[in-house]
């Protein structure tokens, strides 16, 4: 008799007892899960893309919320709110690693919050600004016209 998902068991647990239950388990679950198979915002296969693969402008919205959860993004953001800046202004100012910096920025562009542009061996950075209009506008619709 094999164990079925949601059964109670009163046995004892050896290993071959849970094998027993994990396969029957991913038998009964396999047939009727659905997997996404797209790739996540911040995947590296989707890097410096112009705009987010989403579906929904709930689900830019979190893309964008969650790249601002990250305190090293936020302070970027906060200094980019002041004028284009370049990397090496921005590394100054943030005091992280250039590596660390290459990554925040670069997830912060991925969220299509930043856009870069080069300028010789520089690299200059820039908020967009409707597009934090636009997310904060998703939550709180008063606030936006006070980025622009």
């Amino acid at each position: 008799m094999s164990a079925r998902l949601g059964d109670e068991f009163t046995g004892t647990f050896g290993p071959e007892t849970i094998e027993r239950f994990v396969a029957d388990s991913m038998e009964q679950l396999l047939p009727t899960a659905k997997i996404n198979t797209e790739p996540l915002p911040n995947d590296p296969g989707s890097r410096h893309a112009p705009s987010v693969p989403v579906s929904t402008e709930v689900e830019l919205t979190t893309t964008r919320f969650r790249a601002l959860g990250d305190p090293t993004r936020l302070r970027v953001v906060q200094e980019l709110a002041h004028g284009t800046r370049c990397v090496c202004e921005l590394r100054a100012q943030i005091g992280v690693s250039g590596p660390l910096l290459s990554h925040h920025l670069n997830v912060l562009r991925d969220a299509g919050l930043v856009t870069a542009s080069r300028r010789g061996r520089w690299v200059d950075y820039r908020l967009d600004t409707d597009a934090l209009a636009s997310t904060l506008a998703t939550v709180t619709p008063d606030l936006a016209g006070a980025v622009r």
